[in-house]
């Protein structure tokens, strides 16, 4: 757990329509080989379906990882091939 917090940077962002009870829970930047199969195994025992946005050089390396998610009914959407800093 403390590798995972660690390595993990959280951020909520609220919104969404007055009353409602939802929560979306996404993870950006993965997959990586040391927390994803952490956080797969804790959604699974609380039941808690998320969306990983991973980056597709990282998913390429991780394909078990990118299976898992699907398989357990998880979305998996694209976070760009590299992850370039477009900052420069």
């Amino acid at each position: 757990m403390n590798e995972l917090i660690r390595q993990s940077a959280a951020r909520c962002d609220y919104g969404g329509v007055n009353g409602s009870r939802s929560v979306y829970l996404t993870f950006d930047d993965g997959p990586n080989p040391f927390c994803t199969p952490y956080v797969l195994d804790l959604l699974t025992h609380h039941r808690v379906p998320a969306t990983f946005f991973v980056i597709g050089t990282y998913a390429a390396d991780q394909p078990e990882l990118i299976r898992r998610m699907i398989a357990e009914g998880h979305e998996v959407a694209n976070h760009t091939m590299t992850h370039p800093d477009l900052s420069r």
